[in-house]
């Protein structure tokens, strides 16, 4: 019976020693600045007529701002600007960008660090000429961090991108509209990589 105790006692502070390890702080760092370019899908509405207009995929860049508010933390505070230039049904232009901030939280190690992020705010569809519209939008994303020194690492990113949009309405409009959108959600899927500086 006792050695059992004494078993228990010590898986009991294994445990705890793994947790501890794991829960350790990943950086000191203050606030950190990525810049970023990658791919990023493009998404479909259906038009006036029922038909499916596709946004085409393209390249996308922007950058993220990182502030660690509370140091003894994993956790951190995002703030995300994403574009893409890309087309409508092939020839019509859209620019599409998302400015979005909430939550980091990251694991691993100092050096190579593994993250997960939810962030929401808004996104705005323009095009030149016409009246933009901007909808409330959120994002998830998984991604990695490499750091290869105090200050100066590797970031890449994979996120899903979902706008929120009325069950009808139309878009890029001057006069009447170029196209009309249907449905819940416009989802859109990015990954990117950059450099990384941290302070």
């Amino acid at each position: 019976m006792k050695r059992i105790g004494l078993l228990s006692l010590g898986l009991a502070l294994s445990l705890l020693g793994a947790r501890t390890a794991s829960a350790q702080v990943l950086g000191t760092e203050t606030v950190e600045i990525a810049g970023f370019y990658g791919y990023r899908t493009g998404g479909a509405f259906a038009d006036g007529g029922g038909l499916i207009v596709d946004v085409e995929g393209s390249g996308s860049f922007g950058g993220t701002l990182t502030i660690n508010l509370k140091k003894e933390s994993n956790f951190k505070l995002e703030f995300l600007f994403s574009r893409q230039d890309s087309e409508l049904a092939g020839f019509f232009p859209v620019q599409i960008d998302h400015y979005q901030g909430g939550i980091v939280q990251e694991k691993g190690r100092p050096e190579r660090r593994f993250f997960g992020s939810f962030l929401v705010g808004a996104s705005r569809f323009s095009s030149p000429g016409l009246s933009g519209q901007t909808k409330f939008s959120l994002s998830l994303g998984l991604g990695m961090k490499f750091f290869f020194g105090k200050n100066v690492g590797l970031r890449f990113d994979t996120r899903a991108l979902m706008v929120a949009v009325n069950s009808s309405g139309g878009a890029l409009c001057a006069g009447s509209c170029v196209f009309y959108y249907s449905g819940n959600s416009f989802w859109q899927f990015e990954a990117t990589g950059g450099l990384l500086f941290a302070f």
